[in-house]
C-alpha cells in the first residue's frame, strides 16, 4: 500500500514509524529540527489519516508498507507499536538498515512468562474482549502506560475515535517474535525507555540484550512514553548516535 507520507531536509535518509492511538505529527513534530543534516521521512501507518480506513491493524502489514520508503538504505526509528513494526522490517530487510532506534518497545514474546507482563498482557486482552467502546478503551490503555486522561476530550474527535477504533483491532504486539538473526546484523542498535514503567523497561532490556553487543541501551525521562517530544536532548542523542552508525 502507498502511503502518506512527509518529506524533508536533506542528507542521509531516516525513515520514522509512530505508535498507537496518535499521528506521524504529533509523533515527530519535535523532530523536524533534524532536517537541518538528515532527509526525513514521516509516514502514516496504514488506516490512519490521511490513508484510507482500515479495519485492523498488523505489523506485517505496515512492515511491508513501510520497507520501499527505505529506498534500499536508510536509518529506522520507531516509536511504541512502531518499534514492533521497525523491529519486523529490520528482520525482513537488514541489508537495507543503516540503523535501528526502538523507542519504549512493548512487549514482544522475548518476556512472555514473566509474571508482570504476563499480567499486562492479560489485561489488554481482556480489554479486548469487554470494552467495545472506543473512547472507555482509549482512557484504559492511557492510564495503563501512566499517561494524563484528565485532558482527553469527550465525546471523542472523529480523528480520535478512528485511531481508537484502530487500536481495538491491532495485532497483539506480544504475537512478534523478533528474529534470531537481528543479533549478528552489522547495523548499530539503540533501545530507549522513558523510565516510567517498570514493565516497558523490562520490555526494553529484554529487546536490548536480543539486539546483540552491537547495542547501546538509554533511558530518558521527563516525557513518559513519548519520549521523542523531549525534543532538542532526545534529538541530540539521537543525532550522535546517527553520525555513528554512519561511520560504520
Amino acid at each position: 500500500m502507498q502511503l502518506h507520507k512527509r518529506v524533508s531536509g536533506s542528507g542521509p535518509r531516516v525513515v520514522f514509524v509512530h505508535g498507537s492511538l496518535t499521528t506521524s505529527q504529533q509523533s515527530w513534530e519535535k523532530q523536524e529540527p533534524l532536517a537541518a543534516r538528515w532527509t526525513l521521512v514521516i509516514p502514516d501507518r496504514r488506516g490512519y489519516a490521511p490513508n484510507p480506513l482500515a479495519d485492523k491493524s498488523d505489523f506485517e502489514d505496515d512492515a511491508a508498507d513501510i520497507v520501499p520508503l527505505l529506498e534500499g538504505s536508510a536509518h529506522l526509528v520507531g516509536h511504541s507499536y512502531g518499534a514492533i513494526v521497525a523491529l519486523c522490517i529490520a528482520g525482513l530487510e537488514p541489508a537495507a538498515v543503516r540503523s535501528l532506534t526502538l523507542i519504549e518497545t512493548p512487549p514482544t514474546n522475548l518476556v512472555r512468562g514473566e509474571p508482570a507482563i504476563e499480567e499486562l498482557i492479560a489485561e489488554g486482552d481482556r480489554r479486548r474482549s469487554t470494552v467495545s467502546d472506543p473512547e472507555q478503551y482509549m482512557r484504559s490503555h492511557l492510564d495503563v502506560l501512566g499517561a494524563p486522561v484528565d485532558k482527553l476530550p469527550s465525546p471523542l474527535p472523529e480523528a480520535t475515535e478512528r485511531q481508537a477504533r484502530l487500536f481495538m483491532h491491532e495485532r497483539p504486539p506480544w504475537t512478534l517474535e523478533p528474529s534470531a538473526a537481528l543479533a549478528a546484523a552489522p547495523f548499530p542498535k539503540l533501545v530507549v525507555s522513558g523510565g516510567h514503567s517498570d514493565d516497558l523497561e523490562r520490555c526494553s532490556d529484554a529487546i536490548a540484550a536480543h539486539l546483540g553487543p552491537n547495542t547501546q541501551r538509554i533511558v530518558m525521562t521527563g516525557r513518559g512514553h513519548v519520549v521523542a517530544r523531549l525534543g532538542q536532548p532526545f534529538n541530540d542523542m539521537l543525532e550522535r548516535f546517527l553520525l555513528s552508525a554512519q561511520r560504520v
